[in-house]
């Protein structure tokens, strides 16, 4: 086998991106890895910086040794200890066999930062196998160097020239300087662009159900110092700038980008986001062994303080994840994080139960301040994606009702009616019932979601029949037992009925748009004019001024319809009417149908608040199958499209399902 052929640097683009480099020529393994094309290698002077005594050592060299001595003796000015930083924050016990450890003595000049192994990032494949890799790339192992880098640019400066070594910092001090600061600030602008558009567009869908803002106030603070959390905040912000191409407009009509012009026009943001959430999943594996594992070196309080920062950071970081995966359209990975958020939730219930009265009900006064408000927030974001996948892959519930602990602990108070635990804003009894307020009636409906979503999975109503066996649920939070879950629809039906009479007035519509007085879709461009497509819509517009009223609505009305598909039929007239009778029962029953599936485009045509616009995808699915209207049709195509363009989140899934029938 021919050697390989090495050059003495990383190429330019491993550099910026602080990754390990193979330095092959022509090109890097790491680049043709992730169908990048290489750069290719520059070869510059090395510049060691050796801190503010730099002059001082320098002046002092040039008064002991003449000029005109320099061209006989060569002096060398040896440099002091440059302190690294492990960028990943991994320690040296976690690197693993794909880093080659090298020993330097005190004499031999250290190797640049670029060139240190300890600055780059490990390879996702000494973490992940070739089913798992995240970013779809092989695992290939590095082939071993003939001669490292440290070794050859060492050779090279004793055959050099003592004039020329001699010069060679202060030759090189500004470029070196200048490359350095540069990098260092398309970094931070990269990261301030991705943490702003996180801000803007990603954290009020995940807020929806907050009104404390947890992901829009507290988890730009917390990415700070959390690794974990800074990179699935920019896998998610790098991810859905990649979906939406040049359609960078925010949502108060100024563009995100002009503050970051330099950063902003040379991104890969596809390379980014995959970056950026392989970092993020291998964070996300060390915390989860360290919560898992406990350190006998930590005295108990610390030990503690440790885990509730670390379970408050994984329960935040897993809701982002949830968000990046539905713009990857992949709803498989979404079922794999629910299973381990699942995981997650069981592992602190367990501690909690360790740490409490032996017998005693788990509720949110048990939880840490902090850490309380990280399980509410991502725990309704989990209840959301559960309703999704359900609904999506026609499966059960993950967390089911078995556990109540799970649903008190959240902040859904629950009590005993009929026998059965139910929210206690749906009990009539007065001494019960509690007060619908919007945070209540928002859990308090996707309590019922999830439960007529358990029904349907249990009752065996998928379009195919079957279930896959990879959606069963063994946690102790699954889904309880077939014969606890098959309710009586009249229960569910009822329970909606109690939701709607009880919902606040913030959930009431501001206004109605008459049908055909309306040119749906204007909107705003990049450049700020407006335009319009000059289609009017067949049907009405709504619009409710409240987020959580708007997606409460839509998902209300995607409920009564589930319940109206695969509920029985209850009505008499149908049962027992024969002739006529039975066909005005029918048409009655499919009037009942297409005026839910209305309500969900007039909430969609009224241009809801852009917090809104991901929970409306999975109700205009829906919809989508219940009008046979051409015009309606097209109508919910175009509102499918315009909120791809606004949201990156793909929906034409949706729209290829509603063609069909």
């Amino acid at each position: 086998m021919p050697p390989l052929d090495i050059a003495q640097s990383s190429c330019s683009r491993c550099r910026k991106r602080r990754v390990k480099c193979d330095r092959r020529k022509p090109g890097c393994q790491r680049c043709e890895k992730y169908s990048q094309p290489c750069p290719g290698y520059e070869k510059e002077r090395l510049f060691r910086d050796e801190g503010p005594s730099l002059h001082r050592k320098f002046a002092s060299t040039r008064s002991s040794k003449p000029h005109s001595d320099a061209t006989g003796t060569s002096t060398s000015v040896s440099p002091g200890p440059v302190v690294l930083s492990d960028p990943t924050g991994l320690s040296a016990s976690n690197v693993g066999s794909g880093i080659i450890n090298s020993s330097t003595s005190t004499t031999t000049p250290q190797e640049p930062i670029f060139d240190d192994s300890r600055f780059f990032d490990l390879d996702p494949a000494v973490y992940y196998d070739q089913e798992s890799d995240i970013c779809d790339a092989s695992a290939q192992l590095h082939q071993p160097v003939p001669a490292t880098a440290d070794e050859t640019d060492h050779e090279s400066r004793q055959n050099a020239h003592p004039y020329d070594q001699f010069t060679t910092p202060i030759e090189t001090q500004c470029n070196s300087s200048s490359d350095f600061y540069e990098q260092n600030h398309k970094q931070d602008t990269l990261h301030a662009l991705l943490i702003r558009r996180f801000v803007e567009f990603i954290s009020p869908w995940l807020d929806i159900l907050d009104k404390d803002k947890y992901f829009g106030y507290m988890v730009p603070i917390r990415a700070r110092r959390s690794r974990l959390l800074r990179d699935s905040v920019a896998a998610a912000a790098a991810k859905q700038l990649g979906n939406l191409g040049q359609n960078l407009v925010s949502p108060n009509g100024i563009s995100s980008t002009r503050f970051t012009s330099d950063a902003g026009l040379s991104v890969d943001w596809a390379f980014e986001a995959a970056s950026f959430y392989d970092k993020a999943i291998r964070s996300m594996i060390t915390s989860l062994q360290s919560i898992a594992t406990p350190t006998p070196s930590e005295t108990p309080p610390t030990a503690g303080l440790l885990k509730e920062e670390d379970i408050g950071d994984l329960l935040a970081a897993m809701p982002i994840l949830l968000v990046y995966e539905l713009l990857d359209n992949h709803h498989l990975s979404i079922v794999q994080h629910l299973a381990g958020a699942q995981h997650l939730l069981g592992i602190v219930l367990g501690q909690q139960e360790e740490a409490g009265a032996p017998n005693e009900p788990i509720d949110h006064t048990f939880f840490d301040a902090n850490l309380e408000d990280a399980w509410k927030a991502a725990f309704w974001n989990f209840a959301t994606f559960d309703y999704f996948t359900s609904y999506t892959n026609c499966s059960k519930t993950r967390f089911g009702f078995a556990n109540t602990q799970v649903w008190r602990a959240s902040g859904l108070s629950l009590t005993q009616v009929d026998g059965c635990l139910v929210p206690a804003s749906l009990a009539r009894r007065p001494g019960l019932a509690s007060k619908m307020t919007d945070t209540v009636a928002c859990r308090t409906l996707l309590w019922v979601v999830l439960k007529i979503l358990d029904c349907i999975a249990a009752g065996d109503q998928s379009p195919d029949g079957q279930q896959s066996s990879q959606f069963s649920n063994e946690h102790n939070m699954s889904s309880s037992a077939p014969d606890e879950t098959s309710v009586d629809w009249s229960k569910l039906d009822g329970y909606l009925t109690d939701w709607y009479s009880k919902l606040p007035n913030s959930f009431e519509p501001c206004f109605r748009i008459p049908p055909e007085q309306e040119a749906y879709l204007q909107t705003a461009d990049p450049s700020g004019s407006v335009t319009s497509n000059n289609f009017r819509t067949p049907m009405q517009g709504l619009f409710i001024a409240n987020p959580m009223g708007a997606a409460s609505i839509s998902l209300y009305h995607f409920s009564r319809i589930l319940t109206l598909l695969h509920g029985p039929l209850t009505d008499q007239r149908i049962a027992s009417s024969t002739g006529p009778g039975r066909l005005q029962a029918h048409r009655q029953f499919s009037q009942q149908v297409g005026h839910h599936a209305s309500e969900i485009y007039a909430a969609a045509i009224g241009k809801p608040l852009a917090s809104v616009q991901m929970h409306l995808v999975l109700p205009l699915s829906l919809a989508g199958l219940c009008l046979d209207s051409p015009g309606q049709k097209t109508v919910l195509k175009e509102i499918l499209l315009e909120l791809q363009n606004e949201t990156g989140i793909l929906t034409t899934w949706a729209i290829e399902k509603f063609q069909k029938t």
